[in-house]
């Protein structure tokens, strides 16, 4: 292959892989979307036992607020910094400085450590297929399979 033979297969290749990531990040905002929606629409359990209590202790502030009021002060109590969906449950999305330790529920944070490997994966392809391309004679059919073949194992 000369050397403009080799440019147009890098440009379809980088093409293929930018358009394979593009929809991958498309396709994984939705389905984290879905999850997020999930978890806050039916928690578990556990989540509705604690807001059960978070709510108890929500009227004891209640009147507590009450009676600072009644002795002329007020509590402003600090924005919460997270992903709000169903309006009663708020999932953290980054730290929080009213709490020691923030974690996003474990079905999310698989899926984005998830995500974020096969973003990167991806990415890593890219530069081996370039590499592949001109490092040797090889043939811009078998790249591509390779490509098609890599990309769907990383995809999976």
């Amino acid at each position: 292959m000369t050397i403009q033979e080799k440019q147009k297969v890098e440009k379809i290749l980088i093409e293929d892989i930018n358009a394979t990531l593009l929809t991958y990040k498309k396709n994984s905002t939705e389905e984290e979307y879905r999850i997020v929606k999930t978890l806050t629409k039916s928690p578990d359990k556990k989540v509705l036992a604690l807001i059960k209590k978070y709510e108890i202790a929500s009227k004891t502030i209640a009147n507590i607020k009450i009676e600072l009021a009644k002795q002329g002060v007020q509590y402003n109590k600090p924005t919460n910094n997270g992903i709000q969906y169903e309006g009663r449950i708020s999932l953290l999305n980054s730290w929080d400085p009213n709490f020691k330790e923030n974690r996003l529920p474990k079905k999310l944070e698989e899926f984005r450590k998830n995500r974020d490997q096969k973003t990167e994966d991806i990415k890593r392809l890219k530069r081996t297929c370039i590499i592949k391309l001109f490092a040797k004679d090889t043939e811009a059919t078998k790249l591509l399979d390779f490509l098609q073949k890599e990309l769907a194992k990383i995809l999976k």
